[in-house]
């Protein structure tokens, strides 16, 4: 049986993070204050571009690395050949699944005797695979091959943490583009309302590339490989690797990072002049839809 649905509030209980220049809350905070640039120049070898350009712009040489630091064998009962065919945002999900859940006060995650329940993201690009040879695993190792594709392909990344870690509720990946970790914490704040699970792990993982890409007219890259927000001196964004995953609850905890009062989704439809183009209506409706579901006005509302 499920939990009864609930309105009491809920809190993020536990974080954890791999970032570039920071592989924990503290320390992404402590870099934020101190205004540190986490991007990093790409070695001149890596050479080509990703075809995310176009013609007749500048080549963006920089990105937010991070480092994959493999899985703990011993942990999860892994060979290193099993958790080479992993892939890298499982093996970051599943470790940052555990370190968050202790976070949130479980000693064991493992022993988990509430419901819990995974929604995450994840980018499953071609390059990821890169390190395998698919066509011998195919020709030669049926099962291996069998074990690399669940292992790189995003549509297995809820299961496979639920597996590993022995969770019961539901585990969803939710795929919305750049939006796909915030909309997971919105699955995730639904399903514990709804009684769907007494926990929930939720967030992503993305590793690009380490190439140039093109920074042509009317893409969203910046030119010079530098992040400016806020400011007019931006021309846009740079690629970086990342994962964070939160654990949110309704449960009474001795502590919590944040209260989640009220969440909202929507979608633009045909309000705006290009697809890729966000819509100021759409924008402004979802931040009213979700000020209603938290019982909250504009006014109250500081930062």
């Amino acid at each position: 049986l499920t939990p009864a649905p609930t309105r009491e509030p809920v809190v993020v209980a536990g974080m954890a993070l791999r970032l570039p220049g920071a592989s924990s809350v503290d320390e992404l905070w402590r870099r934020l204050q101190a205004g540190d640039d986490l991007l990093e120049a790409l070695p001149a070898a890596t050479g080509g571009k990703s075809g995310m350009g176009g013609k007749g712009g500048a080549s963006v040489a920089r990105k937010g690395q991070v480092q994959d630091e493999g899985v703990d064998l011993a942990l999860w009962g892994l060979s290193p050949a099993a958790a080479q065919r992993m892939g890298v945002e499982q093996r970051v999900l599943l470790g940052l699944a555990y370190e968050a859940l202790q976070d949130a006060g479980f000693a064991d995650p493992r022993a988990l005797s509430a419901r819990c329940g995974v929604f995450v993201c994840g980018g499953s690009l071609p390059h990821l695979r890169a390190d395998l040879d698919l066509d011998d695993l195919r020709a030669h190792a049926p099962v291996a091959y069998w074990e690399a594709e669940i292992g790189h392909d995003k549509d297995y990344l809820a299961g496979v943490l639920a597996y590993h870690l022995g969770l019961t509720g539901p585990a969803e990946v939710v795929q919305t583009a750049c939006s796909s970790s915030l909309v997971a914490i919105a699955r995730g704040v639904h399903a514990l309302r709804a009684g769907l699970c007494e926990i929930a792990i939720c967030g992503g993982a993305s590793f690009s590339p380490d190439a140039p890409i093109d920074a042509a007219d009317g893409m969203i890259w910046a030119a010079d490989g530098v992040c400016r927000p806020f400011s007019d001196a931006g021309s846009g964004t740079v690629p970086a690797d990342g994962a964070a995953i939160v654990v949110l609850t309704a449960r009474r905890v001795a502590r919590a990072y944040a209260v989640v009062e009220g969440v909202a989704t929507n979608n633009d439809g045909a309000r705006k002049g290009g697809f890729s183009q966000p819509s100021e209506a759409a924008q402004v409706e979802v931040m009213r839809l979700a000020l209603h579901d938290a019982g909250r006005r504009a006014a109250e509302i500081d930062y």
